[in-house]
């Protein structure tokens, strides 16, 4: 399948998608939609791409009403297979295009995000006009399953618990639905296993969250917003315009607005730009944008994340790669729903703690803060040093969790982290709880790890041939640890996950997300 030629108007350059192509031809732009048919669009037919042109320039004229100027018609002209633009209604048209004036691709937000050119005043600007446009937009009352959403002006309901009840299952369904896609797609059963438990912990979060999700639409926030907001169809300079609205489905623009703001967080943070993805997000709230919470918008950052992936598998092999990391940062948003700001793991030395946490921190991307390395920098002592007697002493363990605390205090203020420590006596868990009052995001989540004796003692004897080891525990403080160790019965139990850790880090990881996407659930 190959572009049309336009003798009118010579493509200099061309742009494919799945779903399109854009020649580009001096000032212009001409958008020809690909007679195909998706899982989640038909273009099939010549009557179904001009509706879809004339869809395109209505719903795109109000956030860029310079660059979407008109739709043409592609007519013959002659036996030579050539097409030259004509007037829309021309009767002889064998295809249509969106005609646009040209913008400077290298101003988009994501071309500036790439060469780090997008200033803290554009994506400000940005998340404005997104607020503007999101306070603007139609409102959508959910209907009962199976009808048509209706849109009505924005402004205040009188619907209420007309919106309740669908609220949660029209969540469910895009889930579902997006979900029974991208498995169809993935290649091998290791990812899909790894999409599935995606899946499993979104779900979990929307029953968790059903009544915020059916208020968030009782009182309007979900609306027919623009639906694929990513940082290359944003272009920042003022006034800051946004073309390629999402035309062929009503339904797939039509959601909540900390989805859409969510759509476009994920994509900048795909991008390599968190930071930018933050401050978007703070702007937007600033101007009067509904985001809700951080969870909610890392829950709809998992879901486009996951299909974004799904797009990007359509194209074949060539898009294993993006996808493959579009999956990878599904996973962290999955493990940004399932812990809180602080997670400890815990257990006598070589129960398997550090190696658990390392896991951890390499599926949800947060930092390991490591009483070890803590513990020794206090001692002045280098990490990879055998520190002395004097280093753990109890009066030096409570100082040592006493730092502890203050780090993962600032370290879970910007996202969280995880505190890889033995906390095998109840003075120091209090200690490090007492270092921890100031702070208000919550109590921490603690995961004991748990051995039998015999593997304890062969992981410390294996351990001492390290040369670049951290740890100074040999088997028989292990074992010492092991038979000495101080129960955590001051945590609550659902703050406390005890895990079998005589198996490979990653079926300790999927049990404890199992785990906790249970508890998450209930």
């Amino acid at each position: 399948m190959s572009a049309p030629p336009i003798v009118n108007a010579p493509a200099a350059e061309l742009r494919e998608s799945n779903t399109s192509w854009v020649l580009l031809s001096g000032e212009r732009a001409y958008k020809v939609k690909k007679p195909v048919r998706l899982p989640f669009l038909d273009q099939s037919t010549l009557a179904r791409r001009r509706a879809l042109c004339r869809a395109e320039l209505e719903l795109n004229r109000p956030l860029a009403p310079d660059l979407y100027l008109a739709v043409r018609a592609l007519v013959p002209t002659g036996d030579d297979g050539l097409l030259r633009l004509a007037d829309e209604d021309d009767p002889a048209a064998v295809e249509y295009a969106v005609e646009m004036r040209r913008f400077d691709e290298r101003r988009t937000l994501a071309a500036l995000v790439r060469t780090g050119g997008a200033t803290d005043e554009q994506l400000d600007a940005v998340a404005e006009r997104v607020a503007a446009f999101h306070a603007s937009a139609h409102r959508v009352i959910l209907p009962a399953a199976g009808a048509v959403p209706a849109a009505e002006p924005a402004g205040p309901s009188a619907a209420g618990t007309d919106i309740a009840g669908p609220a949660l299952a029209a969540a469910l369904e895009r889930l579902d639905r997006n979900g029974e896609q991208l498995l169809a797609l993935v290649p091998d059963a290791a990812a899909r296993a790894r999409v599935v438990a995606q899946l499993r912990c979104a779900a979990a979060f929307a029953n968790a969250r059903a009544d915020e999700l059916a208020q968030r639409a009782a009182r309007g926030c979900v609306r027919e917003l623009h639906g694929d907001l990513r940082a290359e169809h944003v272009l920042p300079d003022q006034p800051v315009r946004i073309v390629d609205r999402l035309e062929f489905a009503r339904d797939l623009r039509t959601v909540d607005t900390a989805d859409e703001i969510g759509f476009l967080a994920m994509d900048l943070t795909a991008l390599g730009a968190p930071a930018a993805a933050r401050r978007v997000v703070a702007a937007y709230r600033a101007a009067g944008g509904d985001a809700g919470d951080d969870a909610l918008l890392a829950w709809y950052m998992l879901h486009r994340a996951q299909v974004r992936a799904k797009v990007a598998l359509l194209g074949g092999d060539a898009g294993r790669a993006e996808a493959d990391a579009l999956l990878d940062l599904a996973e962290r948003c999955a493990w940004a729903l399932r812990l809180p700001p602080l997670l400890v793991v815990c257990g006598p030395a070589a129960s398997g703690k550090s190696t658990l946490a390392t896991e951890l921190a390499r599926r949800s991307g947060r930092p390991v803060l490591a009483a070890d390395s803590v513990r020794k920098r206090l001692a002045g002592v280098a990490a990879t040093a055998r520190a002395g007697e004097a280093a753990y002493t109890p009066q030096r363990s409570r100082r040592t969790y006493r730092e502890l605390a203050r780090l993962a205090a600032a370290a879970a203020r910007n996202g969280g982290t995880i505190v890889d420590a033995t906390f095998r006596r109840r003075a120091d868990r209090d200690a490090f709880h007492a270092g921890l009052a100031p702070a208000r995001f919550g109590e921490p989540l603690f995961v004991e790890c748990v051995a039998p004796a015999a593997v304890l003692a062969h992981r410390a004897m294996r351990r001492l041939a390290d040369p670049q080891r951290i740890s100074d525990a040999t088997a028989p403080l292990a074992l010492a640890q092991l038979r000495d160790w101080e129960p955590l019965d001051e945590v609550p139990a659902a703050r406390h996950h005890r895990l079998r850790t005589d198996r490979e880090p990653a079926a300790i990881a999927d049990a404890l997300a199992a785990a906790l996407d249970a508890a998450l659930a209930a």
